[in-house]
């Protein structure tokens, strides 16, 4: 089905073969047409007629957050309607990586290349100008591609939704930007999640730190916006694709032969190829900022101020 759900709805369906989808592993979720929709009533009954007539015997739902609620709203409609007792799975593919039962999403490591890729090339033109650069990046509620692209770009801060903003701490984090340029740093950078904050934007955070930088550098924002969703995905991210889909169809079409109806959500966890039920990935959510209540990346945090933070000493 193109378009989603909502697609779905109108019956745009179409059957696929293999030579259908040859060169699809370069195009990201482009061909699919990829798209947020809000599931309302009526729909979930024209779906539950869509199954009938194609004789739909499983569902493998590729999305983000979006696709993961109307999956369960259709599974709250089963009561409702028999054609929708069937199996589902939720196959994890955002850029934010917000999802629950997976440690990283299809998509986020192209986003986070394309990140990097746009940082170097700010820091390649600034090297020499004593100025410090804001780079907003996406994510919504989860700061994943705050925190890894400011390691992987050796920024000096990184404003995350999971710690949000205060005064004193930008303060105490200008500080140590500062007392770096005076003693011979010549170049600054900043990652700012786009939701680090509900009161603070980039505007607000760049002038706090002209307002305390006290000459010793200038201050420019640089908000990426889609350019981080944009490009071929990753070798990382074409494995990891080609991994859960393939272990999707296999659970999804033994899920059938058994008669079964389970509901469930695909990821990549420590062991591997991970199935976890969907209820239960659903009780381990935030469902207040859209983020799994606990988040392996977040680990990352202390390595992250360790290597930005270093008291400054002797130009060094």
């Amino acid at each position: 089905m193109r378009y989603g759900f909502g697609g779905l709805a109108r019956g745009d369906v179409w059957d696929l073969g293999w030579m259908d989808v040859q060169n699809w592993i370069s195009m990201g979720g482009s061909e699919l047409g990829a798209i947020r929709h809000e599931l309302t009533e009526e729909e979930i009954s024209q779906i539950a007629a869509q199954v009938k007539q194609w004789n739909i015997r499983g569902f493998i739902a590729v999305g983000g957050i979006a696709t993961y609620k109307q999956v369960a709203k259709l599974v709250a409609a089963r009561e409702r309607y028999r054609e929708l007792r069937i199996p589902m799975i939720c196959v994890p593919a955002t850029i934010d990586n917000n999802l629950p039962g997976t440690e990283t999403t299809i998509g986020a490591d192209t986003a986070l290349n394309n990140i990097v890729e746009a940082i170097d090339k700010i820091k390649d033109t600034a090297g020499a100008a004593h100025r410090a650069f804001i780079i907003e990046v996406m994510g919504r509620r989860c700061g994943y591609l705050g925190l890894a692209a400011g390691i992987a770009s050796g920024a000096e801060m990184e404003l995350l939704p999971e710690d949000g903003i205060t005064l004193d701490a930008l303060r105490r984090d200008i500080d140590i930007l500062r007392r770096g340029f005076q003693a011979g740093k010549k170049l600054g950078i900043v990652i700012m999640s786009e939701e680090a904050s509900l009161h603070y934007d980039t505007d607000f955070v760049r002038r706090i730190m002209e307002a305390e930088a006290d000459g010793a550098f200038d201050v420019r924002p640089s908000i990426l916006g889609y350019l981080q969703r944009g490009g071929a995905p990753t070798a990382f991210d074409r494995i990891q694709g080609s991994r859960l889909g393939a272990r999707a169809a296999q659970q999804i079409m033994a899920d059938i032969a058994a008669g079964r109806a389970d509901v469930s959500v695909i990821g990549i966890l420590q062991r591997g190829v991970v199935i976890t039920p969907f209820s239960e990935a659903m009780e381990i959510m935030d469902w207040e900022n859209e983020r799994p209540r606990e988040q392996a990346f977040m680990q990352w945090r202390r390595l992250a101020d360790t290597l930005a933070k270093p008291e400054p000493s002797g130009g060094k």
